[in-house]
């Protein structure tokens, strides 16, 4: 009988080994080792899992969080710069590579251009539109996006103070300066009723003011004589004289920038037969009055403020409180000022309490053209990211004007 060995080659190290079999030449195998695993698996033989294995209810339950990671670096500033300018249905977005506001088409009535922005120094409104259809002197004003006529109120802070400006010096009892003549004469002159010291035969009139340390500029008298002022200066007393006067107003001026004390007004004689007079005596353009006498009327009213908010939506001549107007404004001075030339104001504790102007844009066409348009007569109070509007019966007239052309050039 032959002998007849299986055998097999071992991929590991390509030797022959022998394969077991019996005695019917059938291979001999090992039983599979049957492994348990976990969770109710039962594998036979080997297993090689990749992915997800799935179950007959579904994926299995996550497992527990791992631990938290270490802190990261400090991020930028939560703050972002808007562009500038945002407008009433604007939205922010993205833009050229940049922050932009993006606005959603408006449509706008014939007529009607904007929003625009007031370029003061040019006299210019510059809209995102064509508006060369509007002709030289054509009639514009600021509106809304519907083409209603629009406008903007512009007030001050509350009034601090209201005061009188006066045009009257009442610093002094005047009359008793008064020289040679009685106190109810000398109060004629100095009671604002006109009066005068007259001496006939004629001889003259003193007034010795020097107590009082009245300083000057300026001194305008009323009287009939040769009229002599008498002053101290930088130290020194000084003598002016002057020119003779039938009744009249005489003037006598410091050069600019220098003030006098005044000493003594003197009206001395200059005709044996003609009276001398002496009267109404102004310095520096206030006229002397005696303390207590009523009835100043006041060269305007002094409204104080706590700041200087709005003064530049106004200006002198404006009317304030009808028909009052502003007659001067200081925005630098400690508190900022505005004068007007009267009226009844809050801070007395009746009237406004404070400023109000309404600005509404007004004015015409210089000329027009693609997203500009040049004005020729303006009342500078244009509001940006406002509208601009032509009266619709205008922009008519112009395109049958037009159409009339194109008609004849035909």
């Amino acid at each position: 009988m032959i002998d007849v060995r299986l055998t097999a080659t071992n991929p590991e190290d390509s030797t022959l080994v022998p394969v077991p079999c019996n005695t019917r030449g059938e291979l001999l195998t090992v039983a599979p080792v049957i492994e348990v695993i976990p969770n109710d698996l039962e594998i036979q033989g080997d297993l090689t899992v990749t992915g997800l294995i799935n179950g007959s209810i579904g994926v299995g339950e996550p497992g527990p969080p791992g631990p938290e990671g270490p802190q990261g670096p400090e991020g930028p500033a939560g703050s972002i710069d808007l562009p500038p300018d945002p407008y009433e249905g604007a939205v922010l977005g993205w833009q050229d590579g940049q922050l932009a506001w993006i606005g959603q088409s408006v449509t706008l009535p014939p007529g009607t251009y904007g929003p625009f922005t007031y370029i003061p120094g040019n006299e210019e409104l510059r809209i995102p539109q064509d508006a060369s259809e509007l002709v030289n002197g054509q009639q514009i004003y600021m509106s809304d996006a519907e083409g209603n006529q629009a406008n903007v109120t512009f007030a001050t802070d509350t009034i601090s103070s209201a005061g009188l400006i006066p045009t009257w010096n009442q610093s002094n009892e005047w009359s008793s300066y008064g020289r040679s003549f009685s106190s109810a004469q000398w109060k004629s002159v100095f009671n604002n009723t006109g009066g005068t010291v007259e001496n006939n035969p004629a001889r003259d009139i003193e007034w010795i003011c020097s107590p009082a340390n009245l300083a000057f500029s300026k001194i305008q008298v009323s009287g009939r004589g040769e009229g002599v002022i008498t002053y101290e200066l930088n130290g020194a007393t000084m003598t002016h004289n002057l020119p003779r006067q039938a009744g009249e107003a005489a003037v006598f001026e410091l050069e600019e920038g220098k003030v006098g004390t005044l000493n003594s007004i003197v009206m001395k004689m200059w005709h044996s037969s003609s009276p001398t007079a002496f009267g109404r005596v102004f310095v520096d353009d206030k006229l002397l009055v005696d303390i207590g006498v009523p009835g100043d009327p006041g060269l305007g009213t002094k409204l104080t403020f706590p700041t200087a908010n709005n003064f530049d939506k106004f200006q002198v001549g404006d009317v304030v409180q009808d028909p009052y107007v502003i007659i001067n404004i200081d925005s630098e001075s400690e508190p900022p000022t505005i004068t007007t030339d009267g009226g009844t104001w809050g801070a007395e504790g009746n009237g406004p309490t404070n400023l109000s102007t309404d600005w509404c844009g007004e004015g015409s066409v210089f000329l027009a053209a693609d997203q500009a348009i040049l004005l020729r007569e303006n009342n500078k109070e244009w509001v940006d990211d406002f509208y601009v509007t032509a009266p619709a019966q205008q922009i008519a007239v112009r395109k049958v004007v037009q159409n009339s052309r194109k008609v004849l050039k035909k």
